[in-house]
């Protein structure tokens, strides 16, 4: 922004992330930057990835950090190779991540494009951080692939958009004069069917 002799730059909340932390990991840290006119400094918060929940993830929108929620489990990996009850609950979890973006995606609060590109990201580094462990790359990363289930808030959304399609064409044929045994052999539904549907749109 320029104000008479001024240019203003504004810089945006930032953070930095930490995927991994211990104890010596501040919550602070302090960014300097350096100009020829001297030097600015301010403090911006470390997110550590471990300390939140998915609850918190979805409750404060915090949605970027879901590709990387499988670091929560990094230091089970050896044990749950082998089946302990982390293993279960890290599959349980991730398939609350993708029941929960598909509910929000079906709420209009994220798109279709946001949504994949969260799933493909998560797969992305569930592939790269579990490279030595078999059975969480297929197991976890086979579930946020989409190649073990076929998830609840999906097929609602896939119904109802075939069944949007089929009652467009109904009453398209429909105001085309067809006859409604012929819409019905058209659209692989039965005349009563057909009925209904043109009954419900000349209501509207």
């Amino acid at each position: 922004m320029y104000e008479k002799k001024h240019l203003i730059l504004e810089y945006p909340h930032s953070a930095v992330l930490y995927l991994r932390h211990n104890n010596d990991t501040p919550d602070n840290m302090t960014v300097i930057i350096k100009t020829p006119g001297g030097e600015i400094s301010y403090k911006v918060p470390v997110i550590k990835m471990q300390k939140y929940s998915l609850e918190e993830i979805f409750k404060k929108n915090l949605l970027f950090l879901i590709p990387f929620y499988i670091f929560n489990y990094e230091k089970e990996f050896p044990l749950m190779e082998n089946g302990n009850e982390n293993f279960q609950k890290a599959e349980k979890e991730f398939i609350t991540i993708i029941k929960q973006l598909n509910n929000i995606c079906l709420g209009g609060e994220i798109s279709e494009y946001t949504k994949s590109m969260l799933l493909d990201m998560s797969n992305i580094v569930i592939e790269s951080l579990a490279v030595k462990y078999e059975k969480i790359k297929k197991g976890i990363g086979g579930i946020i692939g989409g190649k073990v289930l076929d998830y609840e808030a999906k097929t609602i959304f896939r119904s109802g958009r075939e069944e949007g399609m089929k009652n467009g064409m109904v009453y398209a044929y429909y105001e085309m004069n067809l006859q409604t045994n012929e819409i019905a052999r058209k659209v692989n539904l039965t005349e009563e069917e057909v009925l209904e549907i043109i009954r419900k749109k000349d209501m509207q």
